[in-house]
């Protein structure tokens, strides 16, 4: 995750320029960079030339389940929701990074030689394909604060799908 700071100061891990690691920032209510307009108004998300990708991270858009026993069970700016309140706000590049996360864990599972397809994903075509499958926001291309956009689960999974057709042993 970039960080909530709403500047380009470097972050690590996050701006390590090693291929395995993918750099995320946040998305507003738009889609695109969340600089406390699209949004939560307390905070912005981090930027530079580093970021690889937005996705969701502002309390409109993004809930967990509510747990009060939880060590970081957030009581202070959301309240919750839901017919019984299981359901709580979460914000930052903190909740847009899972999101990240869980589209590559997708594409890992759709597209390896345990499903019978002859090749594996390497880590480096994983962020690749996220980057070029996004959605482009603000500035055509890449920008520094959208990097190359916003996270589109659909578009990746889909290209994944379309090239493994005649891949079966």
């Amino acid at each position: 995750s970039r960080g909530n700071e709403g500047n380009a100061d470097v972050r690590y891990p996050a701006c390590y320029t090693d291929y395995q690691v993918i750099n995320v920032g946040a998305s507003g209510t738009n889609g695109a960079y969340m600089d406390g307009t699209n949004g939560d108004s307390w905070w912005a998300s981090s930027f530079g030339l580093s970021v690889d990708l937005v996705a969701p991270g502002t309390t409109q858009i993004v809930s967990v389940p509510n747990n009060p026993n939880h060590p970081m069970h957030i009581t202070a700016s959301c309240s919750t929701f839901g017919s019984n309140g299981e359901y709580e706000c979460f914000n930052g590049t903190s909740s847009a990074t899972p999101h990240v996360a869980g589209v590559a864990a997708l594409m890992m599972s759709r597209h390896n030689t345990v499903l019978g397809y002859h090749n594996n994903l390497a880590p480096e075509d994983v962020e690749f394909l996220l980057q070029k499958y996004a959605t482009d926001k603000g500035a055509t291309g890449y920008d520094d604060y959208n990097g190359f956009g916003l996270l589109n689960a659909g578009a990746v999974v889909a290209q994944l799908d379309s090239k493994q057709q005649g891949y079966r042993p």
